[in-house]
């Protein structure tokens, strides 16, 4: 469980609006390691070095009448290689022009070299993390530049080597820290051009950690027994639901659930209004061991159905396809899903929700229920749900946007993906741009 820091600093930045590095380790960005960092140099050198060869070695015929005498130009015009000196050192230079473009163009757009893109490192921005951008690169290598024409040679390898003074440890050079750049390791840390890498760290570092939910008791207790009596799981049921021991049976009958269709969510009836009660229920079948349920469309038995809503409404993306379940084994969970437009859908086993909800191959699933989102934030399978023996959980299935729990009394959950949280009644359930509560009740 989350809460949200003081928000009235931005992320990134100090008071004293410096890049704050604790928050960048915060979110697993990694400074690039100096071993690295050098190979990623010398490759882009090396690189700049071949294609200078050419013109090096197509004009050394001429370095014979290279001297310090005023006829050494026509001496080099009237060599027999000359014209063939020239040729390659316009190659060269010309292919010179175009890299050096090329890894302005590269580094300024995507963070990256050939260099560094061969040794997974990345140039971003020091306080936004995004790409730097191709005007503060090109004021990066001028800096460079620049130091090398004021001392010759020397000048560029002070900047070179400045990272190793970095006050903050972070390997910044001189010329890094003219333009608010930062090179990172994106193969040991996170790469923050994956935005939705970044979107949950940063979600997860803007929040402190609170104590999680206690665990809940059972609620499958045998009748006629002490509510504090744990019920201890035996056996599943072909429907996935827990089913008690053979051995406990309660001492009052249980009337089975009746079956059911899910109900399109989302649908135009007005929010807070109960569904519409305009069918029959079906008379209960005869009390039989649980009956397995498949993911088909149309049951063998009458099922209630909603009456139609006007043609010119639109409705969810997609039919509901769950199918009328089978009633839970005696001593099972069951719960009630109360959507915020006054859907309310009973719910045993497992399910998914999402804008389009599909089980994984070989993934028994007993409901299926698609949400319509006028927000469009709702994942294909956004959400799943079930029951185990500490009672009713809900997962994120990678969604887009997430999935966030909000007990009744505390503060809300950003799931991580696969994290199952137990749900205590009246919790409230977000999924892009809709919300459910959740009612839990036993059938033993």
């Amino acid at each position: 469980m989350t809460v949200s820091r003081d928000a009235s600093l931005e992320p990134g930045f100090l008071p004293d609006g410096k890049p704050d590095s604790e928050y960048a380790r915060e979110l697993g960005l990694l400074a690039a390691g100096k071993g690295r960092r050098s190979l990623a140099f010398a490759f882009d050198a090396i690189l700049w070095l071949t294609i200078a060869s050419i013109g090096i070695f197509g004009t050394m015929p001429l370095w014979g009448d290279i001297r310090p005498d005023p006829d050494a130009l026509s001496a080099i015009v009237r060599n027999d290689a000359f014209g063939t000196a020239i040729i390659f050192y316009v190659v060269s230079q010309g292919l010179l022009t175009v890299l050096g473009l090329v890894q302005l163009i590269m580094h300024g757009i995507r963070g990256v070299t050939f260099g560094k893109m061969i040794f997974k490192l990345r140039t971003v921005r020091v306080t936004t993390f995004a790409k730097p951008g191709f005007w503060r690169i090109v004021a990066r290598a001028l800096v460079m530049y620049l130091a090398a024409v004021v001392v010759p040679f020397l000048g560029a390898v002070v900047f070179l080597i400045s990272p190793v003074w970095d006050p903050q440890g972070r390997g910044r050079g001189w010329h890094d820290r003219f333009v608010g750049a930062w090179m990172i390791d994106t193969k040991k840390g996170l790469d923050p051009t994956d935005a939705k890498a970044l979107r949950l760290a940063r979600k997860a570092a803007t929040s402190t950690p609170v104590a999680d939910l206690a665990p809940l008791p059972s609620l499958a207790t045998r009748a006629g027994h002490a509510a504090d009596v744990d019920f201890v799981p035996s056996a599943r049921s072909s429907s996935g639901v827990i089913a008690a021991h053979a051995s406990r049976e309660p001492s009052v009958p249980l009337a089975p659930l009746e079956p059911w269709e899910a109900p399109v969510i989302g649908s135009p009836e007005a929010p807070g209004s109960p569904p519409p009660a305009s069918s029959t229920a079906v008379p209960p079948a005869a009390p039989a061991s649980p009956v397995p349920t498949s993911r088909v469309t149309e049951s063998a038995h009458p099922v209630p159905t909603a009456s139609t809503p006007p043609a010119s409404t639109p409705l969810a993306e997609s039919p509901a396809r769950a199918v009328p379940a089978a009633a839970p084994a005696r001593g099972s969970f069951s719960a009630e899903l109360r959507f915020d437009d006054g859907i309310r859908v009973p719910v045993h086993g497992s399910g998914l929700l999402g804008r389009n909800p599909d089980p994984r191959p070989g993934e028994h699933i007993d409901h299926l229920i698609p949400v319509a989102d006028a927000t469009l934030q709702i994942s294909k399978t956004h959400a799943s749900f079930g029951f185990d023996e500490q009672g009713f959980w809900v997962s994120d299935r990678n969604s887009s946007n997430g999935t966030t729990v909000i007990p009744p009394s505390g503060d809300p959950v950003d799931l991580a993906v696969g994290q199952r949280l137990h749900l205590a009644p009246g919790t409230a359930v977000l999924i892009g741009g809709r919300r459910f509560t959740v009612e839990l009740s036993s059938t033993s």
